[in-house]
C-alpha cells in the first residue's frame, strides 16, 4: 500500500471519528449555564468532587451494559445476532443528552471530554469492525456449522461473560487479554466441531484477543500516569455507627450530627453498599459533597416511567411521609432483556435510599448509582 493511500485512509478514519465529537461538541451542549446551587457539605475540599461527573459516567458504564448484553446474545444466539448498530448510537445518544444536562449544572472538564470521546470512539470502531465480520463472516460459518456450538464458540462465550463480569468493577483494560489468549490455544478440544467454524474462530478470536491485549498494555500505561481515585465519602445517617464499623468494606471516617462519614469503594461495590444501607433503613445524606445523583432503573413497564418523572414514597426520622421526586431522562432497550429498559433518572441524594426501598412497588429494578 503507497504512502498516499495510507494517509487518504488515515485521514478518512479520523474524519469519520470526528464526526460524532464535533456533533456532541455543537448540538449536544447548552449554550446557556445555571450552575446548581453548591450543596452544603461536611467533607473536605479533597473529598468533593464535581457534580456533572454523575452524569457523564454514564456514557462509560452503557460500555459496560452493551458487553453485559453482548455476553448473554452470544451464549443464547450467537454474536452475529447482537445489535451492534445500536449500541454504537446507544452511547452517542445517551452522551449527548446527558452533556445538556451537564453543561447547564457547571462546566465539563476537557479530562473528561477527552476521556469520553476516546473510548466513545475506541468502543465504536470495535463494535463496528466486529459488527461487521460477524454478521457476514461470522453468519456464514454459523450457518455452515450448524445448530450445535464449537468448543470455540463455548470458549468465546465464557470470555465474554468473564469480560462483562470483570468491567463492573475494574478498568477494561486490566483484563488479561493475554492470559486468555495463550489459553484458548492450550484447549486443543474439537470432537465433531466443524472444521471450517472452528478455523475460522481460531484466526478471529486470535486476532481479537491479541489486538486488546496489546491496545490494553498502551491504555494501561496512559491511565496509570493519572490514576482514578478508587474510594468515595458519603455521609449516611438513620444507621447506628457501629452497624457501619461491623461492615468489612466501609472505613468509618468521623461523626458528626449530620451523620456518619464513610469511605467505601466506588463503581458496582459503592452501588451494592447503597443496597446495604437502603435495605437497614439508613439514609444518604450526601455523597461525595453532592446532593444530587443519577441512577438507572429498569423495567418492562414503560407506562410507569414516562418521561418527566414521577413520585414516590419517603418517610422521614421523624415518621412524617413526604413525596420524592425522580426526573425520567432517557430510555433504552436491553437486548439480553428484550422486553425491558433501562431508564436513566436523576434524584436527590437523601431521597435515594427510600427510591431503592420502594422500586419492588413501583415495579421496577434498582440496577445502578453512577457516583463521581
Amino acid at each position: 500500500m503507497g504512502w498516499g493511500r495510507r494517509i487518504g485512509i488515515s485521514v478518512l478514519l479520523l474524519a469519520l471519528a470526528a464526526v460524532p465529537i464535533a456533533r456532541n461538541e455543537l448540538t449536544c451542549m447548552s449554550p446557556s449555564q445555571t450552575p446548581a446551587a453548591p450543596s452544603s457539605t461536611v467533607l473536605p475540599q479533597m473529598e468533593r468532587r464535581n457534580l456533572v461527573d454523575t452524569f457523564l459516567t454514564y456514557p462509560e458504564w452503557s460500555i459496560v451494559h452493551a458487553y453485559e448484553d453482548l455476553a448473554v446474545v452470544t451464549r443464547q444466539k450467537g454474536e452475529h445476532h447482537f445489535g451492534y448498530v445500536s449500541v454504537i448510537t446507544g452511547y452517542w445518544s445517551s452522551l449527548c443528552t446527558l452533556s445538556k444536562v451537564a453543561s447547564q449544572r457547571g462546566s465539563i472538564t476537557l479530562e473528561m471530554k477527552a476521556l469520553l470521546y476516546i473510548i466513545g470512539v475506541s468502543f465504536t470502531g470495535e463494535m463496528a469492525v466486529k459488527g461487521l465480520y460477524e454478521s457476514t463472516v461470522g453468519r456464514f460459518t454459523t450457518w455452515l456449522r450448524g445448530p450445535e456450538p464449537t468448543p470455540d464458540d463455548t470458549f468465546a462465550a465464557k470470555v465474554a461473560e468473564d469480560y462483562a463480569q470483570f468491567l463492573r468493577q475494574t478498568p477494561w483494560y486490566q483484563f488479561p487479554f493475554g492470559t486468555k489468549l495463550t489459553e484458548y490455544w492450550s484447549h486443543n478440544e474439537t470432537g465433531k466441531a466443524s472444521i471450517i467454524r472452528t478455523t475460522e474462530r481460531r484466526v478471529a478470536l486470535t486476532l481479537e484477543y491479541g489486538v486488546k491485549a496489546i491496545y490494553a498494555k498502551a491504555m494501561g500505561v496512559l491511565a496509570g500516569a493519572s490514576p482514578a481515585k478508587l474510594t468515595i465519602q458519603s455521609v449516611v445517617s438513620d444507621l447506628p455507627e457501629q452497624w457501619l464499623r461491623q461492615n468489612k468494606n466501609v472505613t468509618v471516617v468521623s461523626s458528626r450530627p449530620e451523620g456518619v462519614v464513610v469511605e467505601t469503594q466506588r463503581y458496582r461495590a459503592f452501588t451494592e453498599f447503597l443496597r446495604e444501607v437502603s435495605s437497614a433503613g439508613g439514609t444518604m445524606r450526601e455523597i461525595a459533597g453532592n446532593d444530587r445523583i443519577f441512577i438507572t432503573v429498569v423495567s418492562d413497564n414503560r407506562a410507569k416511567l414516562t418521561e418527566g418523572g414521577f413520585t414516590f414514597p419517603v418517610r422521614t426520622p421523624n415518621g412524617v411521609e413526604k413525596r420524592g421526586r425522580a426526573t425520567v431522562m432517557f430510555s433504552v432497550p436491553i437486548q439480553a432483556k428484550q422486553s425491558a429498559e433501562r431508564f436513566g433518572i436523576e434524584i436527590a441524594v437523601a431521597d435515594l435510599t427510600a427510591f431503592m426501598r420502594a422500586v419492588g412497588d413501583l415495579g421496577l429494578m434498582f440496577e445502578h448509582a453512577y457516583d463521581y
